[in-house]
C-alpha cells in the first residue's frame, strides 16, 4: 500500500515522534481564590471569576498507555451534520477530544489549542483502502481547533470534502496516532 501526500512541504506538526505515554487531561477549577485574586477582584469592584488550567494526570482506568485495537482502530465515529458536510469541518464532542484525541496529546500542544489556538496537521484519508492520501498540513485547510461551547473541529482540505462528496446522514470515523502523528479518516458513504 503506497500513501500519496498532496503536499511536499516537510511536516511541521508540534509532536514528537517518540512514544508518548498516555496520560488523561483534565481541568482543574479554581474555586477559591488566592488574597491577592481577592483584592483585585475588590478592587475592581467585580466578583471573583472561577478559572480552570488544563493538567496532566496519571490515567487510573490503566497501568500502561493506552493502545489502538489494529483491528478496529476508529475511536471516533459520527454521523455528519449538513453544515459539517458542506465545510469539511467535523464538530467533536468535548468526551471524544480528551478521550481519544488529548490523551495521546503532549500536554503543551493539548494546552495550546485549549487556549483557542488552530494548529495545522496530517489527515490521511484510508476510504479507499488502496490509495490513500494524506493532506496537510502546509494547506491551512487541514487543522485542530477548539470551537465554541468545548467543542473541537477537524477541518478537512477541500479538495478531499469535494473529492468524497459528503452529505448529511454520512458516517465518518476517525484516530489519532500518536506515533505518526496524523489523523486517520474514514467515509462510510453510499
Amino acid at each position: 500500500m503506497s500513501i500519496k501526500s498532496s503536499s511536499n512541504a516537510p511536516n511541521s506538526n508540534p509532536f514528537s515522534q517518540k512514544t508518548m505515554a498516555s496520560m488523561k487531561k483534565t481541568f482543574y477549577y479554581s474555586f477559591l481564590p488566592t488574597k491577592k485574586e481577592e483584592l483585585a477582584a475588590l478592587a475592581i469592584n467585580r466578583p471573583y471569576q472561577v478559572t480552570r488550567t488544563l493538567v496532566e494526570i496519571r490515567d487510573s482506568e490503566s497501568t500502561t498507555p493506552s493502545q489502538l485495537d489494529p483491528n478496529n482502530p476508529w475511536s471516533i465515529r459520527k454521523t455528519l451534520e449538513t453544515h459539517e458536510a458542506a465545510t469539511g469541518k467535523i464538530y467533536l464532542s468535548h468526551e471524544q477530544v480528551f478521550e481519544h484525541i488529548f490523551r495521546r496529546y503532549p500536554l503543551e500542544s493539548a494546552k495550546h489549542i485549549e487556549m483557542g489556538n488552530k494548529i495545522y496537521v496530517s489527515v490521511c484519508d484510508l476510504t479507499d483502502h488502496n490509495s490513500p492520501v494524506i493532506y496537510g498540513p502546509n494547506d491551512e485547510q487541514t487543522f485542530f481547533e477548539k470551537g465554541s461551547q468545548d467543542r473541537y473541529v477537524l477541518g478537512l482540505n477541500m479538495a478531499m470534502v469535494r473529492s468524497r462528496g459528503f452529505k448529511k446522514d454520512d458516517e465518518v470515523a476517525i484516530y489519532f496516532d500518536p506515533m505518526t502523528p496524523i489523523f486517520y479518516f474514514k467515509a462510510f458513504c453510499d
